[in-house]
């Protein structure tokens, strides 16, 4: 089953509340023509406007106030049934 990523939105402020000096696995979609942020490095790029990273906290503040992002997503274990 395909993604659709036009579901994909900001976080929730709850989330920014979470400690500066932890660290997640995101998903982040930039806006059309936005350059990928220089505080991020990519672990893999799926298009030019979509990328997973592995961020701290602050890091992940920095995404949620960024103009060139349109969205930002925590990555979640998928269960896969036997």
């Amino acid at each position: 089953m395909p993604i659709d990523l036009t579901k994909l939105r900001k976080l929730d402020p709850a989330v920014l509340a979470l400690a500066d000096d932890a660290f997640f696995l995101v998903l982040v979609k930039l806006h059309p023509g936005a350059a990928q942020p220089a505080y991020v490095q990519a672990r893999a790029q799926t298009d030019a406007q979509l990328f997973s990273s592995r961020v701290s906290g602050a890091q992940l503040k920095q995404l949620q106030a960024d103009p060139a992002v349109a969205s930002v997503a925590i990555s979640e274990k998928l269960e896969i049934g036997h």
